[in-house]
């Protein structure tokens, strides 16, 4: 395996966040997933759960993400990507922008890559 085959499931995972609706962005998440995601207050650790976040997400319209950096280091059957990226969404015809870092962890099962923890958190403002 390569780092290439993670930067393909991440160009899938950023296509996936505009789709009509949360199914195929789900469809990457291992069954046993775990994710801390930028706007949930609790960890959504069941593929039910994971779900029930981006169904809350994708109520958003125009919604668009853009990694701004990222790094890949791979160890077997496990691969993990973190870096930062930048969301954007409208909310009642205000664009909402949220600069966010991540890690992604894949497992390889019977040759594809699926995740089984993903965290996303808002980068702070210091001032």
């Amino acid at each position: 395996m390569s780092s290439q085959d993670i930067i393909e499931n991440m160009a899938r995972w950023v296509s996936s966040f505009s789709e009509d609706t949360s199914k195929n962005i789900c469809s990457l998440y291992d069954e046993q997933a775990s994710l801390w995601a930028t706007l949930s207050p609790i960890k959504r650790d069941s593929a039910s759960l994971i779900k029930d976040y981006f169904n809350q997400i994708f109520k958003y319209s125009n919604r668009h993400v853009e990694i701004t950096d990222s790094n890949i280091r791979l160890f077997g059957d496990v691969a993990i990507c973190n870096g930062q990226y930048t969301f954007s969404w409208f909310n009642e015809d205000v664009k909402v922008i949220t600069a966010a870092r991540f890690s992604f962890v894949y497992i390889n099962k019977e040759g594809s890559w699926l995740i089984i923890e993903h965290h996303s958190s808002s980068i702070p403002l210091v001032t």
